[in-house]
């Protein structure tokens, strides 16, 4: 059963089938398929992607070459179409906890997410948390290296390998 919403987020804690934690390619798409397949989703995007300095995202279907950015604003409306669906941008998850009084597999995650406003502040429950929350690189603590960071040195070889056209790559 939902719960409907309501404009007093302190009366009611909001149910969803799943939260997903991170809207990058990886936690849109499942975002769009969980919704597709009738569930209602929350999707908590901190809107501060690892690939920033990246100029081109490859590898996705009907989407090679297209900058990262505008690759998750035409995935996010394409998942904010359902109205199953609901993104948080510029929040972030603060804690998930497990209800042990819930039933096995009823909205027994509570999902507490932390807002850049009061109203964006909100504690959920869940059947399923999903974390697409992607890679963090650590640098070396070298003088000057962010400054090369998508544009000389790389990440990902998968990612930018074929551009690198038999030149040295490690």
């Amino acid at each position: 059963m939902l719960v409907p919403r309501v404009r007093d987020r302190s009366l009611v804690e909001e149910r969803y089938d799943c939260v997903v934690i991170g809207a990058g390619p990886a936690g849109l798409s499942a975002a769009l398929n969980l919704t597709r397949a009738r569930m209602r989703v929350l999707v908590v995007d901190s809107d501060r992607p690892r690939h920033a300095a990246t100029m081109v995202s490859h590898g996705f279907l009907t989407r090679d070459g297209v900058p990262p950015h505008e690759l998750r604003r035409l995935a996010r409306e394409e998942v904010e179409r359902y109205p199953e669906a609901e993104v948080l941008r510029r929040c972030s998850v603060s804690a998930i906890d497990v209800d042990p009084d819930a039933e096995s597999s009823t909205h027994r995650f509570v999902t507490r997410v932390t807002g850049r406003t009061p109203a964006l502040s909100r504690t959920v429950r869940s059947a399923a948390v999903l974390v697409a929350t992607g890679l963090r690189e650590t640098l070396p603590d070298v003088p000057g290296i962010r400054g090369f960071y998508g544009m000389s040195l790389f990440s990902c070889v998968a990612c930018d390998g074929y551009e690198m056209d038999n030149r040295p790559l490690a």
